[in-house]
């Protein structure tokens, strides 16, 4: 639960210690009180001015902690918690592969993720008691755009791509008949937001993941020039 802060009236004394006789306005405690009693009176003023610092310093404190909880980007929350999800699925998929073709490109997917995503195994860990729920919303989010992806063409290939992705959203979706991302994602910002002592700064990893992202989307270019290259080199040739 997020710290309210705290409101503090500090008072001022009633009395203070004149400087110079000269002072206008100004009384002595002590010529009121008597010299003991001005002493007295001056310490608990003292004693009562440490006392409202403190709880000016404890404010503040409070009121620091509270904007380092601020709620936290529920887009750069949920990019992490897809990351996480998808190098978990890929291990699996990994241990179940057979064929090293298959096992290779699944490794290099996994690299990449895995850089993409370096704190994946914290936040896990964190998020391990809506794990499962989790993982079932992001893999409903991956065949929902799939299927909208494969929608687009309309050879018969595709068709029966349709079909089968058809088939998986809709039996997922009957476990999460009020899936709703937009909510989903605020659920999981709000418990980042509750956690955040316990996770790595999300910033760092938004950045982190952009990072990874540039540089693969580069290689990528820099691989399709290459090839484009070298068919242009052997027609000429």
């Amino acid at each position: 639960a997020l710290l309210g802060g705290l409101l503090i009236s500090l008072t001022g004394a009633g009395d203070a210690a004149c400087r110079s006789s000269a002072t206008k306005g100004c009384v002595a405690v002590g010529s009121l009180l008597g010299d003991e009693d001005g002493a007295l009176a001056m310490l608990q003023h003292k004693v009562g001015g440490s006392k409202a610092l403190a709880a000016a310093s404890s404010a503040n404190s409070a009121a620091n902690k509270k904007r380092k909880h601020k709620m936290p980007n529920a887009t750069a929350v949920w990019e992490q918690l897809k990351g996480a999800v998808e190098i978990d699925e890929l291990k699996a998929q990994i241990q179940n592969a057979t064929d090293s073709e298959t096992i290779q490109h699944l490794q290099e997917k996994l690299n990449t993720l895995t850089a993409e995503f370096p704190s994946y195994e914290e936040i896990q860990q964190q998020f391990s008691d809506q794990w499962a729920n989790i993982t079932q919303a992001v893999d409903l989010e991956n065949l929902q755009d799939q299927l909208e992806e494969a929608k687009k063409y309309g050879s018969s290939v595709a068709n029966a791509t349709v079909a089968e992705l058809q088939k998986q959203y809709d039996a997922l979706k009957e476990q999460m008949p009020d899936f709703d991302l937009d909510s989903i994602q605020q659920q999981a910002a709000d418990l980042w937001s509750q956690m955040e002592d316990y996770l790595p700064d999300l910033d760092s990893l938004t950045a982190q993941a952009q990072q990874v992202a540039n540089q693969a989307m580069d290689a990528a270019a820099d691989a399709a020039n290459s090839a484009a290259n070298a068919i242009s080199d052997a027609l000429n040739g």
